[in-house]
């Protein structure tokens, strides 16, 4: 797990699990301390199994790419009682407490056992027995109103510079998920005046291996993120990040009414609001 010059955390609680505070990147000084991330943890045979990190507090005033100008928190603190946790955050000069849903603890801890597709906000479900002609693509929420939005692709045999998912209309207005070179997958999208792209981790898709990919897209703190296989990406040892912020102006990347698919894609589900790592795990947990 990466963490940049910035006060990691670990806490276990009342139920005798585990919960990790970091930042989820590997720079050298104190910026991008905004997100901050949790890990949980459950024992097993005397070794902590950690989960996948969901986003825990993040503030809107996040900076440039890597966190310059923006808003840092760091040094916590967990707080629990009857049930309930805090979580406390400071900058030296001002210091915040969050009340945190339990529900986002119990969704780690439970991570490494759960196997289940999401059906909450499915738009869209074509599978390998669906017709590979066009199909509707439904709409996706605004980002600029804090929206979100998750696609979701099972993939085998992607061929680098092939187009496996676009919904981009003639003027390049739309959202597309594309294989390239570095054996990544790269989600490009556009409100016309703006455009932003990030890529999964290099090396993520193998010529003949059966993958599952999520590219999430949330409009809170302006991030981009890909699950592989049931791991979040999180830049390995070639990237600082393996997350990307796309910029805040970008809005209604709704393009074309109809979605290609390439023959790669085995699967493709549509999700009208942003997933939880936790819930793009079960996912691919669950199987094609």
């Amino acid at each position: 797990m990466k963490n940049p010059r910035a006060c990691p955390r670990i806490w276990k609680t009342k139920n005798g699990k585990y919960l990790f505070w970091f930042h989820n990147h590997s720079g050298k000084d104190f910026l991008g301390r905004n997100p901050a991330w949790i890990s949980g943890g459950i024992e097993v045979d005397g070794h902590i199994h950690w989960s996948q990190p969901e986003i825990l507090l993040y503030d809107p005033q996040c900076g440039d790419a890597v966190g310059k100008d923006g808003v840092r928190m760091s040094y916590p603190d967990l707080i629990e009682q009857d049930g309930r946790y805090w979580v406390s955050e400071t900058q030296k000069s001002v210091a915040r407490i969050h009340e945190i849903d339990a529900a986002l603890f119990d969704t780690v801890w439970a991570q490494h056992t759960k196997k289940n597709i999401t059906r909450q906000g499915l738009a869209l479900d074509v599978g390998p027995n669906d017709a590979r002609g066009h199909v509707a693509m439904p709409r996706l929420p605004d980002l600029r109103k804090l929206g979100g939005f998750s696609i979701g692709l099972w993939i085998e045999g992607a061929k680098a510079g092939e187009g496996l998912f676009d919904a981009r209309d003639a003027d390049g207005k739309g959202v597309a998920l594309v294989c390239i070179e570095s054996g990544a997958v790269e989600l490009r999208m556009s409100d016309g005046p703006t455009d932003a792209r990030w890529a999964s981790d290099a090396d993520v898709l193998t010529a003949d291996g059966l993958h599952h990919i999520v590219a999430t897209v949330d409009g809170g703190p302006k991030l981009i993120t890909f699950v592989v296989d049931g791991a979040l990406c999180d830049g390995g040892e070639q990237r600082q990040f393996g997350w990307g912020r796309f910029p805040a102006e970008l809005g209604d990347v709704n393009g074309a009414a109809t979605v290609k698919r390439a023959t790669a894609v085995k699967r493709a589900r549509v999700y009208g609001r942003y997933l939880l790592t936790s819930e793009a795990v079960a996912n691919f947990r669950a199987g094609l």
